[in-house]
């Protein structure tokens, strides 16, 4: 997907009110007493997404892990990084999502 294409449909979703995580019906909404966040993780290569995944966590950087399995740093001009989108509803005037550039490091964890 091209990402003029990626950012029309990135655009369509925010003005809706709608994020992928919440059509496959996860969904959450910032309180106070629900400290874990909904994150939408997208693997990139140079600016081609090559992995999508939704989870659910207390930090961007958490998610981010969780869906790689790996220690993660800040991006740093890496041509592989990893997007992090935080997805969870909030009240009106923050309503635009905030995004998060990280990188993997190191192998992967073993389970």
């Amino acid at each position: 997907m091209d990402e003029g294409r990626r950012s029309d449909d990135t655009a369509a979703m925010v003005a809706l009110g709608r994020w992928p995580c919440q059509s496959a019906g996860i969904l959450a909404t910032a309180s106070a007493e629900n400290q874990m966040k909904i994150y939408r993780v997208e693997q990139m290569r140079d600016g081609a997404v090559i992995a999508t995944d939704c989870v659910e966590a207390i930090a961007p950087f958490e998610a981010a892990a969780k869906v790689t399995g790996r220690k993660i740093t800040l991006r740093n001009g890496a041509a592989e990084w990893i997007r992090v989108t935080d997805t969870t509803e909030r009240s009106r005037p923050s309503r635009l999502p905030t995004v998060f550039e990280y990188k993997a490091i190191g192998s992967r964890k073993q389970s």
